[in-house]
């Protein structure tokens, strides 16, 4: 499912992040299954990288980034979210909602020009956090900084194939951002009176024509 947002778009994919071929993936580091996975997949140089920056860092808040190795991509951004168990819907949405936009930020007005990031389902494997809440969240962060952005830009939110009732609440999320199609025809503006003139080499055409109009009327 793919949403166009300003310059960018929105897209869901089923997969998993560590395969994704993107610029940039970004790694919720509080998500220890997720970490360790990334990590052992990334190679040994990426793992002592990023406990040699987290050491230096205040790991609660601090964003890490980190070369890709094995993973397709260019650069492994980690940042920790700890509120992903607070029980307070309204804490929790926008803890998600900060950790998208940092996450954004940096790649958006990096000094290498990124076209492309993957994101977790952050929250909705182990941790079991409320789905609707973290599709919300991540959504309608990712459409605010698309909308801030001049670059053609693609924001992915992977989920995995077993995940159905995730995939569903962020397409249904996704789907209520999207602009309905305008009626062919219609004119946005009010007026009292409208004349339009018509020109047929048969007279068959012009009725038709006609009936089309006024059945808009």
């Amino acid at each position: 499912m793919n949403t166009t947002i300003h310059n960018g778009s929105i897209q869901l994919v089923t997969g998993d992040l560590i395969t994704q071929n993107v610029d940039v993936i970004v790694v919720c580091s509080t998500s220890e299954l997720l970490l360790k996975n990334i990590l052992e997949k990334a190679d040994l140089i990426v793992t002592e990288e990023y406990y040699r920056l987290s050491s230096s860092v205040d790991q609660q808040n601090s964003l890490i980034e980190t070369t890709p190795r094995n993973l397709n991509c260019k650069a492994i951004l980690f940042l920790p979210l700890i509120t992903l168990l607070n029980s307070d819907s309204k804490i929790l949405s926008n803890s998600i909602s900060k950790f998208g936009s940092i996450s954004l930020n940096h790649i958006l007005y990096h000094p290498k020009v990124f076209r492309t990031v993957a994101f977790p389902a952050i929250g909705c494997d182990l941790i079991r956090c409320p789905v609707n809440i973290v599709a919300q969240a991540m959504i309608d962060t990712a459409v605010a900084k698309l909308k801030e952005t001049i670059l053609y830009f693609t924001v992915s939110s992977v989920i995995l194939p077993n995940q159905f009732n995730i995939h569903h609440r962020f397409a249904n999320r996704l789907a209520l951002i999207q602009k309905p199609s305008e009626p062919f025809g219609s004119v946005k503006c009010s007026f009292l009176k409208l004349t339009l003139t018509f020109t047929a080499k048969q007279e068959i055409n012009l009725n038709k024509y006609r009936s089309d109009i006024e059945s808009y009327i």
